[in-house]
């Protein structure tokens, strides 16, 4: 696992939060039955493997898959990994530590 500032990834090894897990399928399901398994997953971005794993619940996922969830279905996927949303993340401040080192 690895954390930064309001992210958090998982390996192939690591199992994704169940409720998003879950969430995930019912939309993929959904957007399946329309356009296909393989047109749903090229639509995120991601190999249909991946797609399949994400929504049997295990890893991989990082910053950039996060993203692409967010782009295809919105912010609710930090409520569902349980994540702090982009905008609720401060940003990191190192004025103070700049200016003690050009002192």
């Amino acid at each position: 696992m690895k954390a930064s500032q309001g992210y958090r990834e998982w390996s192939t090894t690591e199992e994704l939060p169940r409720g998003f897990a879950e969430w995930l399928n019912d939309v993929v399901r959904e957007q399946e039955k329309e356009k296909g398994f393989r047109k749903t997953a090229d639509e995120f971005g991601v190999d249909p493997s991946i797609l399949s794993r994400w929504i049997g619940g295990m890893g991989p996922l990082n910053r950039n898959d996060i993203h692409k969830i967010e782009e295809k279905l919105g912010t609710s996927v930090y409520t569902f990994l349980s994540l702090a949303r982009p905008e609720d993340v401060e940003p990191l401040d190192f004025s103070s530590t700049i200016s003690t080192i050009v002192l």
